[in-house]
């Protein structure tokens, strides 16, 4: 009995651990069952830690490729008001990886954040941790891994700081940059702040929104941005208002051209010039570049000061009409005419152009080409009229007074100053866009006045173009064909010497020379930002330093032409190459040399022709000396 029930209390004993072990074995699974799904949960949130657990090296290396760009690694100031503690995102470009900082940042007091569960890092060997202290002169070997994936990199790792320029940090709502760059009209608000080198605060605001703007230079991958304050903002003591540019000078490797137009600009007196002022600017904690911070050219307070008609509430009830050569709106209610006028230049030379002019913008089209009316945005049809018949009698003025009318005349429709003013910056800055596209006017009172000036980043030599001191890269407009009068001409020359251009301490001189340095450590941090921008334009040289010296050595040489052209007509002879739509740009050469075979050449590429002949037909013979100007007409082939 005893045995039997030894043997059925030993039965009952394994059947309860076998029981108690099937328990436990399916709760260790469940745990690690579960363990697992969370692990792919976080993996799905998080694309960092997507990363397959395996050794294979290919599969690394493409996880590693993707890993370039901004990363979510920051260094922020550890000492300052909130605003000031702006965070900066890591870069990552091939094996190296930068935090490029402002002027501001102090030196001593950087603090690195970063999340240790998607990231272990470690510098010169030694592990870092979240909250880690960091100088400006950090700098050596990162080693980057992200745990529980084998995934392992190592690169060079090094702190930039920009010098002397102040900082401008955008957050947009989206916290990315994505829609914004996937279409030129789309907007996103958002909220800037601005610090100075000196960390103080220059200013503070909500964006209405942020917005691409610009047009071939969309292709760039640095974009230049307009921004709109829902409040008028005083940005870098430039005055008050709500709407900006940020020009990026992606096709400038001088960076400098923009800025040098805009003061040459003011420093002519041309109305209404464009302040700029340079600054590194940071899209959602990401280092945009290297920007150049511009009033918008627009009609408004502290900008072209006339008149607003307000039409903005019955927009959406007007119609549109397009008809042959101009476009515009047709409002329910009647509307009264606007006092004052802002037209830009907008013509249509090669097929991209067509997009240059919105469905929603209104235009005329006169002999000396398209206008834009930028001002009223929503015009009339009998605001376009005016616009078309007030042109085409200053076309006439312009044409009448190249046969000696009487200054009188024409100087009731035309603003001298202004014209002088704007016939030397075509001349002085050789940009190739001039009297084709971003050349504006404005009427007002029955009188026409040239200017704002605007977009120079292809001028002073930057274009194949205008490579050649001697040859205008653009075509000649209103102002070119003013400045056959003698009469004006001489106003020309007077407006000219009085600035003293040529002598080493004019202040424009003076601003090259210093300008190189004062830009040196924003443009280093500029440069490899933006290192493999394939689409930038750039026809001079591969280094900052040669593009600023070229810059200022064309400057030199072509206000030189320009002094010798004023005041001393005797010596040079006007060459003007035409096409039979009335296009023509010209050459300038000295008494008795010949006509070089290479500008022949250079100027029948741009006219498309096979040869030049005068105006009776007879083919010009090139390696003659000139001895007085000509006119020559491109033969066999269009102008493109």
């Amino acid at each position: 009995m005893s045995d039997k029930n030894n043997w059925k209390k030993f039965l009952l004993n394994s059947i309860i651990v076998l029981v108690y072990l099937g328990i436990a074995v399916f709760c260790v699974v469940t745990v690690l069952v579960n363990n697992d799904n969370m692990q792919e949960e976080q993996k799905a949130a998080d694309p960092l830690e997507n990363v397959e657990e395996s050794p294979d090296t290919a599969k690394h290396e493409e996880f590693w490729a993707s890993f370039e760009g901004f990363r979510d690694i920051t260094l922020c100031a550890e000492e300052g008001k909130q605003e000031n503690r702006q965070p900066i995102k890591l870069f990552v470009q091939e094996n190296h990886c930068y935090f490029f900082i402002p002027s501001y940042y102090n030196t001593g007091g950087l603090i690195l954040h970063f999340d240790e569960n998607a990231y272990i890092l470690s510098l010169d060997g030694e592990k870092m941790f979240d909250g880690d202290r960091l100088n400006v002169q950090e700098s050596g070997i990162l080693d980057v891994e992200i745990p529980d994936s084998g995934a392992k990199q190592q690169y060079t790792f090094s702190i930039m700081q920009s010098r002397n320029l102040p900082a401008i940090f955008i957050s947009t709502a989206n916290k990315t940059m994505q829609y914004i760059h996937s279409e030129k009209d789309n907007t996103e608000p958002g909220s800037l702040v601005c610090i100075r080198a000196d960390g103080n605060i220059d200013c503070m605001g909500t964006l209405d929104k942020i917005k691409m703007h610009g047009n071939t230079s969309l292709m760039c991958l640095k974009k230049t941005y307009q921004i709109n304050f829902e409040k008028e903002a005083n940005l870098l003591g430039m005055g008050s208002a709500k709407h900006w540019i940020l020009q990026a000078n992606a096709y400038d490797k001088s960076y400098l051209r923009n800025k040098l137009a805009y003061d040459l600009a003011r420093q002519l007196g041309l109305p209404y010039g464009v302040e700029a002022e340079f600054a590194d600017v940071y899209l959602n904690q990401e280092y945009a570049g290297c920007y150049l911070i511009c009033e918008k050219v627009e009609a408004g307070r502290n900008r072209v000061d006339i008149p607003i008609p307000q039409r903005d509430a019955n927009r959406d009830s007007a119609d549109i009409v397009e008809e042959q050569d101009r476009r515009y709106y047709v409002f329910p209610e009647k509307t009264q005419d606007a006092e004052g006028y802002l037209i830009e230049a907008n013509n249509k030379i090669v097929s991209s152009d067509e997009g240059r002019i919105a469905q929603e913008d209104c235009y005329f089209t006169v002999e000396s080409g398209i206008y834009e009316i930028k001002s009223p945005k929503e015009a009339i049809e009998s605001e376009v009229v005016y616009l078309t018949d007030f042109m085409e009698n200053v076309e006439k003025l312009v044409a009448e007074s190249v046969s000696g009318a009487s200054r009188n005349v024409w100087e009731q429709y035309i603003d001298l100053d202004s014209f002088a003013a704007m016939y030397l910056m075509d001349l002085i800055t050789n940009e190739v866009d001039a009297n084709d596209y971003s050349t504006f006017y404005y009427i007002l009172q029955g009188k026409i006045y040239a200017g704002p000036a605007w977009d120079y980043d292809r001028a002073f030599g930057n274009e194949e173009r205008n490579i050649y001191i001697n040859v205008n890269g653009f075509p000649n407009g209103l102002c070119e064909e003013l400045a056959k009068n003698k009469e004006f001409r001489k106003y020309v020359t007077d407006m000219f010497n009085q600035q003293a251009f040529l002598n080493a301490e004019h202040p424009l001189l003076r601003y090259l020379e210093e300008a190189e340095l004062f830009l040196q450590k924003s443009v280093q941090m500029n440069e490899i930002r933006w290192e493999n921008d394939a689409e930038r334009l750039n026809y001079s040289y591969n280094a900052f330093a040669e593009e600023v010296s070229y810059l200022k050595y064309y400057y030199r040489e072509r206000l030189t032409l320009v002094n010798s052209l004023l005041n001393e007509p005797q010596r040079y002879h006007t060459i003007t190459f035409t096409n039979s739509a009335g296009r023509s740009k010209d050459c300038w050469i000295l008494d008795g040399e010949v006509l070089a075979k290479d500008i022949l050449d250079f100027m029948k590429s741009q006219y498309g022709c096979m040869h030049w002949t005068f105006e009776n037909g007879n083919i010009y013979q090139q390696g003659r000396p000139v001895f007085g100007d000509m006119i020559l007409y491109a033969a066999e082939g269009d102008y493109d």
